[in-house]
Formats: C-alpha cells, sequence, structure tokens
C-alpha cells in the first residue's frame, strides 16, 4: 500500500521495511528536487533575464542556469505578485511591467521603474506590447494602444474592432500592425483610414492565439486548429500542420535563426523549412507539458510551462533541459514508488515523475493526466500503474507513457487516500468507503459501508490467514474490521482509538497509528485487547508531538519511522529511538521509500535526499 496517509509512501509520515538494522550515523545525500511552477512571460535584455512565475519575480545574469528572486514590490506599488503582474517584456534597452496598477517601464536593467501609464484605463492590465518602427503599441484584453511621444500618453486605437472579443496577440510585418483576436480572427490596422481591416478569408477558425512573422508569412497558431500562414499579408491564409497532432492548439510562436518554435499542450514543436514540416523537440519531456511563452537572446532560448517550470536550450533548441534553480517551484512529493529498478514520484501539483537513475533526473510521465494534478498515492500490481488523485484513479499499463482515467464519472467528488493490493485485486480508500477492481482497473465496485459510521477510509490493512481473509481499515472515528466478504463491519472497541491514519498488520498483531500525536497502539487480530507501545519517546529520539502515520517491522526487531521532525529507527521493537537525519536539507518528511540498496525521502519543500543502506 502507498498512500497519502501511510505505508510504505505516504504523505506524512512512513516507515521501510528493510532486513537489517541501519545506525544512527547514516548520512543522508540531497539529490535536488522535482520541478514545477507555471510561467507566465520571461523575457531577456542584454545580458539579464527576467521572468514571471507564480512564485513570483525573477531574474538571472547567467543565462537562466541560476535564478534570483527580485521583491519587485518593493519598487512598483503592488502586493501579489501572483494576482497583480500580467507580464515582463523587453522592447529595445528598455523593460516594461504590466501590473494592476498599471504600465511600467525601466531603463536601467530593473533596477528602477517608473510609472508609463499616461492615457490607459484603471485596473486593467497590460498583456503584452509590441514595436513597429518608432512606434510602441500595448494591448490589454479588449483594448489596443499606441504611445504617442508629442503628448507623452497611450492612445486608444481600438476604433472598429469587434465589441465584447478578447485580443490575444499583436505582431508587425512590413510596416503593417496585426492584432490576434479570440473568436473574431485576425485584423491589420491601417493608420491612414484609422481603421481595422479583417483578414479573416480562408481561415479554419477565427479563435486566434497568438502571432509571428518570419519574411513575408505571417504565421497564426489556433486554438485547436494548429498552425496557419498567409504570404500575402493575411489575404489568404494556408494550413500547415499536416506534422502536428491532431486538433493542436499553439498557446505561443517565435521565430529565431530560421526556426519556428511552436509551445502547445504537447510539448515544443519546431519547423526550419517555412512551416511545411514540423517535429517535437521535447520528445523525452511529457507528451501533455504545455509550453504557453517564449524568450530568448541568439542561440538561447526559454520555453515556460504550465506546471513544469522553465526549459532553456543554448543550442537553438536543439536540446532542451530543466532550468529552476532558484526558481522555488519545486514540487512537494506525496508518495514514491520503487518498482522493477524504477523510482516513481507522485507530487501535488505536477502529476508524476519517474527516475531510473536513482532519483538523480526526472522524467514527467502525465500524459493522459490533467494538469497540475495532485497525486495522492501510488501503487503497482503486475504491469498494472495505480494513480489515485483528489477525484479520480488512473491507470496505466506501459509504466506511466499514456493513463486513462479508470472510474470516470462515479469517483468525482471522492477523495482518494491510499491504495492496497492483494493476488490481482486493488482496494482504494475514498472518502466514500473503498472501492476494488478485480481485472486491473477496468471495473470498480464499492464495498459495503454497513456498520461504519464514518466512510472516510484513511489507510487499509489485510490480513490473509489460514480460514479467512480480514479487512482492517482506519477512519477518522477509529478502527474497523470485516470479514474476506466484507458483508458487514465492526468497530474496535477502545477509547485509545481515534482519527486513524495508519494500520498495519505484524506478526498477527495489528498496529494503529493516530493522526494527532506519536501514539501507536497494537492489538491481536480479534481487536479486543489493546496497548500502548512503550513510551518515554520524548527521551528517547523522537520529539514530542511527532506524528505517526505508519509501523512496520523489519527482521526481528528493527522498526524504521519518518515524519514531520525527521527520520528514526528502532531496534528494540520501538522501546527506544534513534534519530537518522544527518544531511536532511529538511526534516518535515512527507514521503519515504526504498530501492534494493538505498532510501529515498522527499520533504515538504520538494527536496529529494538518499542514503545507501
Amino acid at each position: 500500500m502507498k498512500s497519502s496517509f501511510g505505508s510504505k509512501f505516504l504523505f506524512s509520515f512512513a516507515v521501510l521495511v528493510v532486513s537489517s538494522y541501519v545506525a544512527a550515523s547514516g548520512q543522508w545525500a540531497y539529490n535536488g528536487s522535482i520541478e514545477g511552477g507555471t510561467i507566465a512571460a520571461i523575457t531577456v535584455v542584454n545580458d539579464k533575464v527576467f521572468l514571471v512565475s507564480d512564485e513570483g519575480f525573477f531574474e538571472s545574469t547567467s543565462m537562466g542556469k541560476t535564478w534570483t528572486k527580485v521583491d519587485i514590490t518593493a519598487k512598483i506599488p503592488i502586493n501579489d505578485v501572483r494576482k497583480e503582474l500580467s507580464i515582463v517584456k523587453a522592447v529595445g534597452p528598455n523593460i516594461f511591467l504590466g501590473t494592476k496598477r498599471g504600465l511600467f517601464v525601466s531603463n536601467n536593467g530593473g533596477e528602477e521603474w517608473t510609472l508609463f501609464n499616461e492615457g490607459l484605463p484603471r485596473g486593467r492590465m497590460v498583456m503584452g506590447l509590441k514595436s513597429l518602427g518608432d512606434k510602441l503599441f500595448c494591448y490589454t484584453q479588449k483594448d489596443i494602444f499606441q504611445y504617442d511621444e508629442s503628448s507623452k500618453t497611450w492612445v486608444d486605437i481600438r476604433y472598429n474592432l469587434p465589441p465584447f472579443v478578447y485580443l490575444k496577440d499583436v505582431e508587425t510585418m512590413s510596416n503593417r500592425l496585426y492584432v490576434a483576436t479570440f473568436g473574431k480572427g485576425i485584423y491589420e490596422f491601417d493608420p491612414t483610414a484609422s481603421e481595422w481591416i479583417p483578414r479573416n478569408d480562408s481561415l479554419p477558425t477565427e479563435k486566434i492565439v497568438t502571432l509571428a512573422a518570419s519574411g513575408n508569412m505571417l504565421i497564426a497558431g489556433t486554438n485547436r486548429s494548429g498552425i496557419v500562414v498567409s504570404t500575402d499579408g493575411g489575404l489568404e491564409w494556408k494550413s500547415m500542420s499536416d506534422s502536428l497532432p491532431p486538433k493542436t492548439s499553439v498557446f505561443n510562436l517565435m521565430v529565431v535563426g530560421g526556426k519556428v518554435f511552436a509551445g502547445t499542450p504537447n510539448g515544443i514543436w519546431v519547423s526550419s523549412d517555412n512551416c511545411k514540416s514540423w517535429y517535437n523537440a521535447t520528445p523525452e519531456f511529457s507528451s501533455n507539458m504545455a509550453v504557453v511563452n517564449f524568450g530568448g537572446s541568439g542561440s538561447n532560448i526559454f520555453a515556460g510551462t504550465e506546471g513544469l517550470g522553465l526549459l532553456s536550450s543554448n543550442n537553438l533548441g536543439a536540446t532542451w533541459d530543466y532550468a529552476n534553480i532558484g526558481l522555488s517551484i519545486a514540487l512537494p512529493v506525496k508518495t514514491l514508488l520503487y518498482k522493477s529498478n524504477v523510482l516513481y514520484a507522485g507530487t501535488a501539483g505536477g502529476g508524476a515523475f519517474k527516475s531510473t537513475n536513482g532519483g538523480q533526473n526526472w522524467v514527467p510521465i502525465n500524459s493522459g493526466l490533467p494538469k497540475k494534478l495532485v497525486v495522492n498515492c501510488m501503487d503497482a500490481q503486475d504491469s498494472v500503474l495505480y494513480l489515485a488523485a483528489p477525484n479520480a484513479i488512473y491507470t496505466s499499463l506501459d509504466w506511466g507513457k499514456q493513463w486513462r482515467n479508470s472510474g470516470g464519472f462515479m469517483f468525482i467528488g471522492k477523495g482518494f487516500n491510499t491504495i492496497e493490493i492483494l493476488d490481482r485485486n486493488a482496494y482504494v480508500g475514498s472518502t466514500d468507503g473503498i472501492y476494488f477492481t478485480t481485472n486491473g482497473g477496468g471495473r470498480w465496485e464499492k464495498m459495503t459501508t454497513e456498520g461504519m459510521t464514518n466512510s472516510n477510509v484513511k489507510s487499509i490493512a489485510i490480513n490473509i490467514g489460514k480460514k479467512d481473509t480480514v479487512f482492517y481499515v482506519g477512519t477518522d472515528d477509529g478502527l474497523y474490521f470485516s470479514d474476506t466478504k466484507a458483508n458487514i463491519w465492526k468497530k474496535a472497541v477502545t477509547d485509545k482509538i481515534n482519527k486513524v491514519r495508519i494500520v498495519r498488520v505484524i506478526d498477527d498483531e495489528i498496529y494503529v497509528c493516530t493522526e494527532k500525536f506519536f501514539s501507536i497502539i497494537k492489538s491481536s487480530l480479534d481487536a479486543e485487547k489493546w496497548e500502548m507501545m512503550p513510551t518515554g519517546l520524548d527521551k528517547q529520539g523522537i520529539p514530542g508531538k511527532f506524528v505517526a502515520a505508519d509501523i512496520v517491522k523489519t527482521g526481528k526487531k528493527n522498526l524504521y519511522v519518518v515524519g514531520d521532525k525527521g527520520v528514526f529507527v528502532s531496534n528494540n521493537m520501538g522501546r527506544t529511538w534513534a534519530e537518522l537525519i544527518f544531511g536532511l536539507v529538511n526534516t518535515n518528511i512527507v514521503s519515504f521509500v526504498a530501492s534494493r540498496s538505498q532510501f529515498f525521502t522527499g520533504d515538504s519543500e520538494g527536496n529529494i535526499s538518499s542514503m545507501v543502506k
């Protein structure tokens, strides 16, 4: 069982089954972190790179190798970067920031900022800027403006653009200005007549997301209709999407070094022959990695993703790698699973990942999963990989290459806490009791909850006896157990148990860990006589109020426990404990697992550490 509340790979605490006692002098090594986060905007000016993410405002003086967080709220009057800052954009030597408090400009590399907002409507964030010769344009979601140098003010040039339409992008080509709208197509600005001319003939859709220009080509990225190109200024359009996946949406376009880069829900696609053909430039990353913006200078290119952080390339897109050092977007690892020499991780907000080199490098395996998915637990049975999320169970038959929603509508609104495998069956504990499958997730059935007064199942333990197989489940109001058919549940009668976090069966005894404090209670399998395990833990190595969530016996007397204050080990069945935290970056451990030769931990800040057994 691998659950967010316990087992070998749990959310806030775990115990590991090993074959021998590990000395408390063992040392953990930092393996890095699994990176995530959404990049809202990125731009390069001179030797600096600026970036807006859901974690704040950052700059880099090393072309993205490392990042430094900038307290931009001390320089401009905003309070929350994530809600009040929309873009950072370089136009020539100047850098612009679009905020809810207006447009700001810096002409000294971001050291000082000046309000550049005269004429712009209050409360509307600028979403983009573009220059055309000595003219400067900016746009919000509803309006487009041109800066008038003589009056030092922005002038509204929306004119005859359709009402109630969202502006998505602006582009210039051959001394012309074009605007992309979502729902009304593409318009060209005629400054002599002060009007916008529709350029929508032969467009497959009028839902345009992004524009780019290369030579005499005007390139448009659409919503679910791929790439379209015009070579006559927008009079006629031709689809150039044959090599792209069907119904591809294009979020952003960039032209550099004779190549066209397209950011899609399926990674970065590149054309080096004027959009005639496309190839996937990021096949080693997740097939549903959404690339939402680009930035770059020369051969250095950056791609911002939705949920997986920043990618960079220093060879004009030939190869890509993560560039998240210092961006503060490590993903907490809620669950770890080791299977067939591969380490799997379920994260809080970034979906699932795998590592084939002991946690040194991680690759997202999210094809078929929703974006920004929270993974509560994972487990594997034969060739089926199970993943439990807050509202769904997903299964994979190819070790994470492709996932499918295994329960559909029947699981909506049900939070899943734990997974337990028995033979060829999988059991999942949810806020609505236990569901099980006997055919690898092809069909799910619900076990009865008769006899339970609380059906929020946080842990499941199964004891295979000579005559019966007995199920034990932990809930918010205590422990329940049932026979092999689970026709009715009985509650363990004891005042020692409440808010059960984990249940284990060890050597014909039941071990229960409760949620509030470090308390491990055990009983015989009939759940009638309970006793508290030896106390005095505060003085014997484990701090007070240590939340226990799992306990597993290994060898004759050895126990390992981890939790919100680190890792602890006992070689005398819990009478005394030794601290095992040397080398940990953060002692708030949220996940734990072992391979044949190593232990792995994930902490609340997304750091992953390992220790040789």
